[in-house]
């Protein structure tokens, strides 16, 4: 996100899908950054969850008009960035609210992926981002790992960052929460403990 998104202080930021736990430390990054988070989740108890990480918009994506809730909360600007963990449809609908030179950063595709046509990007100077640990960074990854985990330890350290846990299971529940994971009722992260 701040590496290749450019996310950073005085931008606006909107999260799609955030209410996972990878999600949930996205709006809370973006939020420990500097920049102004419209967290966009699905359900009202995903969005209250949001609400609590420090987003300052949270929107239903059932909701009817949402894009148009965005827009008006720009002041018809559009958004800096959008980090999107849903892609599918709510991603191509969160596109044109974009800011010229606004950035699409692509992490996860939970609703699917779309085609993009090269004409969106090059005539409103938009970039498209691609994130994904992992992929061919090669030799480079502990290093980039390393220096994303010690910033993560400073924001916590500095009382910036609290890991989401939406629920702590026993053992024995693992299953079951994994059955909830797979259809999206999870909020944040689950935490296994052996007692």
């Amino acid at each position: 996100m701040h590496r290749s998104g450019g996310i950073r202080a005085g931008k606006t930021v909107l999260v799609l899908g955030a209410a996972g736990g990878v999600p949930s430390a996205a709006v809370q990054l973006a939020v420990a950054a500097g920049a102004r988070v419209i967290a966009l989740a699905r359900g009202e108890e995903k969005v209250e969850f949001r609400r609590g990480l420090g987003a300052a918009l949270a929107i239903d994506s059932r909701a009817p008009g949402w894009p148009e809730r965005v827009r008006e909360a720009t002041g018809e600007r559009g958004v800096d960035a959008i980090v999107d963990f849903v892609q599918g449809e709510p991603g191509r609908l969160a596109r044109p609210l974009l800011a010229v030179e606004g950035r699409h950063v692509m992490a996860v595709h939970a609703a699917g992926l779309l085609p993009v046509h090269p004409n969106e990007f090059y005539l409103q100077n938009w970039t498209l981002v691609g994130c994904c640990m992992g992929s061919g960074y090669g030799e480079r990854l502990p290093e980039i790992e390393q220096r994303a985990h010690d910033h993560i330890l400073e924001l916590v350290r500095a009382d910036r960052f609290h890991p989401a846990v939406g629920r702590v299971v026993a053992f024995d529940e693992i299953p079951a929460a994994l059955r909830d994971l797979a259809v999206r009722k999870i909020l944040g992260r689950v935490v296994a403990r052996n007692s």
